[in-house]
């Protein structure tokens, strides 16, 4: 009887482990989608949708400046995303609520000037989830030296 109650133990635990990881995997998916979806956002000039991804605190941190998400909007309305491919994207989950992606982004831009931009970018997005949404609270870029 101890054996069957012991197997019947192992194999609970087997599941429940097994049902968290598929769980995680879908949420590592999910976000992976909706990071990609940011930068498509941009590359498709849908402004409303790019903004409906931030959460009201968000902060962006970059060499020339930090933003809000009403500035962050603002700044890439100025400019032109030709396109943005992204590669080697990772999901770290530091909780059930919060996870940091990190991305390698190519990506052709044109400024209000003009002036024609291709950039290899390292990116960092911390998500949380608010109100049952993923939302960026996070965003940071740096270019990549080659």
């Amino acid at each position: 009887m101890k054996i069957k109650i012991l197997l019947f133990i192992a194999f609970t635990l087997i599941l429940a482990a097994t049902a968290s990881a598929q769980k995680n995997a879908a949420v590592e998916k999910a976000l992976t989608d909706k990071e990609q979806m940011a930068w498509k956002n941009l590359v498709d000039k849908k402004y409303d949708d790019f903004a409906k991804m931030f959460t009201d605190d968000y902060q962006g941190v970059y060499d020339n400046e930090v933003t809000t998400k009403t500035s962050e909007v603002a700044d890439v309305k100025q400019m032109t995303f030709n396109s943005a491919a992204l590669t080697d994207i990772k999901v770290k989950m530091l909780d059930a609520n919060n996870a940091l992606v990190t991305s390698n982004v190519k990506a052709e831009m044109t400024l209000a000037s003009g002036q024609k931009i291709s950039d290899n970018l390292r990116a960092t997005s911390v998500w949380v989830k608010r109100g049952g949404q993923w939302m960026i609270v996070y965003h940071s870029h740096i270019s990549i030296k080659q």
